[in-house]
């Protein structure tokens, strides 16, 4: 894999195969110190799941999704080594994530790596807030008072959409009620249509006319 190092303090650089799985070998820099690690599939997705509950409301790279199908095919391999790569080059340009202590467990751990993340548990809500207000630089107790603006706003809409809905069902029975008048009125206008053909032509039968066709009314084949 190319390494831009003047850009990216990391790089995924090779596959491994160990025994009946692949692994990504690691290399770069962090915190000024260089490192050279090897990691898995699960471990990755251990970082990521681990960033998207302690990093609630900020951006985490994606990685590839699992597949237990196929999962050892090349052209698979390959792709999971590219979209590794990014997501760990992406990371480091997150200076928030990359110095966090998640990243700094799968990189530099003292137990293994999955069992490290998982004993981090998940963020309280004022530890998230916390989080926000440091890498956002949004005051969250100055924005008090925007902030009930906008649930008094959502409370005005959620009561107005109950009241559009009682609406909309007594609407969709009422329209239930007309589409199967229609259905009744078009089956009536076929049998009447019907009813009328058959009439004339009795006539025409009964009472022996013989040149009956101008004055046909319903099956006048002239249009007149």
């Amino acid at each position: 894999m190319d390494w831009d190092k003047s850009k990216y303090n990391v790089c995924v650089v090779e596959t491994l195969k160990q025994g009946n799985h692949h692994s990504y070998k690691i290399q770069g820099n962090y915190k000024g110190a260089d490192f050279d690690i090897i990691r898995r599939f699960r471990e990755f997705y251990a970082l990521r799941n681990t960033l998207r509950k302690r990093w609630a409301g900020f951006y985490v790279p994606g990685i590839p999704p699992k597949k237990p199908i196929g999962n050892k095919e090349d052209s698979l391999v390959n792709e999971r080594w590219h979209l590794f790569n990014k997501f760990m080059q992406e990371l480091s340009l997150i200076s928030h994530l990359w110095e966090s202590e998640e990243v700094e467990t799968f990189i530099r751990p003292k137990l293994e790596v999955e069992k490290g993340l998982n004993l981090m548990g998940r963020m309280t809500s004022d530890n998230i807030l916390e989080r926000l207000a440091t890498h956002t630089g949004i005051d969250y107790m100055s924005a008090n008072c925007t902030t009930s603006k906008y649930k008094d706003m959502l409370r005005e809409f959620i009561t107005s959409s109950k009241e559009v809905l009682k609406f909309l069902d007594s609407f969709k029975e009422f329209a239930k009620k007309l589409e199967q008048i229609r259905k009744m009125k078009m089956i009536a206008h076929t049998k009447f249509g019907g009813f009328l053909n058959k009439y004339e032509e009795n006539t025409v039968a009964v009472y022996g006319l013989a040149d009956f066709s101008n004055n046909r009314v319903v099956s006048n084949t002239d249009d007149n």
